[in-house]
């Protein structure tokens, strides 16, 4: 199991506490490329979606559902 494997399943059991750090690794390792936005917002851009991140300390759980949201139609993994 790999490491980014590894930070999904952790935001599956909660969407609390996650580095922005996490998610940014999760989505590049899923095909997005990430652009700065305005102030402390990313974008990270993908073929079929585009996510939108605020660089905060932790990231909101709303983002982390987005992320795994990303993960189920990408690469077909539950989020349960």
């Amino acid at each position: 199991m790999s490491k980014t494997d590894k930070i999904i399943e952790k935001m599956k059991t909660s969407s609390y506490g996650h580095k922005f750090e996490d998610c940014q690794k999760v989505l590049i390792s899923l095909g997005f490329t990430m652009k700065e936005g305005k102030g402390s917002h990313f974008k990270f851009h993908h073929q079929l979606m585009y996510i939108t991140i605020a660089k905060h300390r932790p990231v909101s759980p709303a983002a982390v559902k987005d992320v795994l949201n990303a993960c189920e139609k990408i690469r077909g993994t539950k989020n349960d």
